[in-house]
């Protein structure tokens, strides 16, 4: 696995063969490197919500949680797409443990049946009362990465190595963009060479996404054993 550090100082390398130079600092690199990270996950999230799936479990107040305060004290993954909320706890309730809790909008709440929650400002709410005797809920979905800050040039990139070259070519595409020095002709045909190999890298980080948990699940009524990440 390559830090930060490692990705941006490849990235320089590769856009330095097509004579641009970045004299800039690092931590604008990382942040374009994070930037692009995010802009991955976001479409991974899409293209299968189980390849970067978590789960967290949030203790309710006043019927509702917020996101940052789910999960392991060390830090919680910040939600791209949720799948599935259910209950936990059940606390005093009537419901079950492992119970649905439908996720509606505020303009529409009679639109699933109870019990029910909307999100609002990165937090669940419950819709009425449904959840006012629930104790915790759960929360399945497909999270975002912890944002690069400054002096995160040591921290491992939170990517699958086979991919990591995604970061690498978006990175010297920007440096390549921003630098002044290579002649405008010589930039394009960087730039046209960058875009080629990236689309091809994307498309294969796509199959690979897209087909993660085809091991486990082929079809809605047949499921074989099969390795996930929640």
């Amino acid at each position: 696995m390559s830090t930060v550090n490692d990705l941006a100082t490849a990235a320089l390398s590769r856009a330095a063969d097509f004579g641009a130079a970045y004299p800039g600092s690092r931590s604008v690199l990382y942040r374009r490197l994070s930037n692009r990270l995010h802009q991955l996950y976001a479409a991974a999230a899409r293209w299968n919500p189980e390849y970067f799936g978590v789960s967290a479990v949030g203790t309710l107040d006043s019927g509702g949680v917020s996101f940052s305060t789910m999960g392991a004290s060390g830090g919680t993954y910040a939600p791209e797409l949720v799948s599935r909320i259910e209950i936990a706890d059940k606390g005093t309730s009537s419901y079950t443990n492992g119970d649905e809790v439908n996720l509606v909008q505020l303009n529409d709440p009679d639109a699933a049946l109870p019990p029910r929650v909307m999100v609002r400002n990165q937090a669940l709410q419950q819709v009425g009362t449904d959840l006012t005797d629930v104790t915790s809920l759960r929360m399945y979905y497909s999270r975002r990465p912890f944002r690069l800050a400054a002096d995160d040039g040591d921290t491992t990139v939170d990517f699958p190595e086979q991919f990591e070259e995604l970061l690498v070519i978006d990175l010297t595409k920007w440096i390549t963009r921003k630098a002044t020095n290579p002649p405008l002709e010589q930039r394009a045909a960087a730039l046209a060479s960058l875009d080629a190999e990236e689309q091809e890298t994307l498309a294969n980080f796509e199959q690979e996404v897209v087909s993660f948990t085809s091991a486990a699940e082929t079809g809605r009524f047949m499921r074989t054993a099969g390795q996930t990440r929640q």
